[in-house]
């Protein structure tokens, strides 16, 4: 993408790309909604002023924080017990991973801890609102000064304005880092096809709490671990009456596992090791450890954990990508796990774009892609 001093707008282009999402949309200085139209039609100097004026509302009225409504949160989650999940396989044997219900349940009690993640390499949405140049640079996204090229053709986009299409812009021009959201769906899919009916579910690295969302749905026992997310997660189970809590504690310690014994399902998506930064907090395992480290007293001892937990013929699922860096991720985690377990199968997710590779993906998975790895106690 490439910077204009002067936006794109009827004077210079007669190909608009306008962009529409017309709820909820700010109140511009002349009152009126700040719709893709309108803002289209401030030319020149008077679409920099209103750049300035939204960077300073948003100076004066701090982080956006996007909030559900209590009917809107019931709705979700009875759409999320009624849903089926038999289309979840493709074709292939595949699981599509490509369902968002139940995300705008998991922004509404996560939201200050999602937009605090950070890449390795990338800021958080929040560290982005806080520094001026880069708030600057996402407004102006929005409003048409940037462009994109297909087919030849320059097109800009602009995009009506609101505080979600704010957050959008952070996350979607590349300058901040696009957090993993495991999918409820997806999590419900597996919990149905290997936990029994009634059965009970460890989630060893409870994180936004969708493992235990689908959990819920399916009337199942749920326990999770997580000394960054365990309040948050809290507040939703109780929030839906779900069977089950979150321990505010780290997953390869062994103490915590005294009382959690006879689990039919382990199963979560644990860190990356440090793709993803939810918190400078010593309780991070990535900030404690190199990789090596990183897989023996971490994931290793977490594996250990969640084997003395499971019943004979539980089942432990770990997903994970195959590779990040120069760390093959998966088969090394994967690997440990076959020390304690029978690994019995591998289910390959099929996204449209993977955040984790940054690829493309089209029928034939990449080698970089997240994949299910099921194990079995013996």
């Amino acid at each position: 993408m490439s910077e204009h001093i002067i936006p794109y707008d009827t004077t210079n282009s007669t190909n608009p790309f306008l962009m529409e999402k017309k709820s909820n949309l700010l109140l511009g200085p002349e009152n009126k909604e700040l719709t893709a139209e309108y803002i289209w039609n401030k030319i020149g100097k008077d679409r920099d002023n209103l750049v300035e004026w939204i960077f300073n509302h948003y100076r004066k009225n701090g982080f956006p924080k996007l909030q559900e409504t209590e009917t809107n949160l019931r709705n979700t989650y009875e759409k999320l017990i009624k849903r089926d999940i038999s289309d979840i396989l493709n074709e292939r044997g595949e699981i599509k991973n490509s369902a968002s219900m139940g995300s705008n349940i998991i922004k509404h009690f996560c939201y200050d801890l999602l937009y605090a993640t950070k890449g390795e390499k990338s800021p958080s949405c929040i560290d982005i609102f806080n520094d001026d140049d880069l708030l600057k640079r996402v407004i102006r996204n929005r409003c048409g000064y940037y462009t994109t090229k297909e087919d030849g053709t320059e097109r800009p986009y602009v995009f009506a304005f609101s505080d979600a299409m704010l957050i959008q812009g952070m996350r979607s021009t590349a300058i901040g880092f696009n957090v993993s959201m495991f999918k409820t769906l997806v999590a419900k899919f597996i919990m149905k096809t290997h936990c029994i009916e009634g059965g009970k579910v460890l989630d060893y690295a409870a994180g936004f709490g969708q493992r235990a969302l689908a959990a819920g749905t399916l009337g199942l026992k749920y326990t999770g671990i997580d000394p960054f997310t365990y309040n948050a997660v809290n507040n939703m189970i109780k929030y839906f009456d779900i069977t089950g809590n979150v321990y505010n504690d780290i997953s390869e310690n062994n103490n915590i596992y005294k009382e959690l014994k006879d689990y039919d399902l382990a199963f979560s998506s644990p860190p990356f090791f440090n793709l993803e930064i939810y918190s400078n907090d010593n309780t991070q395992s990535y900030n404690k450890y190199n990789y090596d480290e990183w897989l023996s007293k971490y994931w290793e001892e977490t594996v250990k954990n969640c084997f003395g937990s499971l019943k004979t013929n539980g089942i432990f699922i770990l997903s994970m990508i195959d590779k990040y860096g120069k760390n093959n991720l998966g088969i090394d985690m994967s690997s440990i796990c076959k020390k304690y377990m029978k690994h019995e199968k591998t289910y390959n997710v099929k996204v449209s774009r993977s955040h984790l590779s940054g690829k493309k993906e089209s029928g034939v998975v990449s080698k970089t892609t997240e994949r299910f790895y099921v194990f079995r106690k013996l």
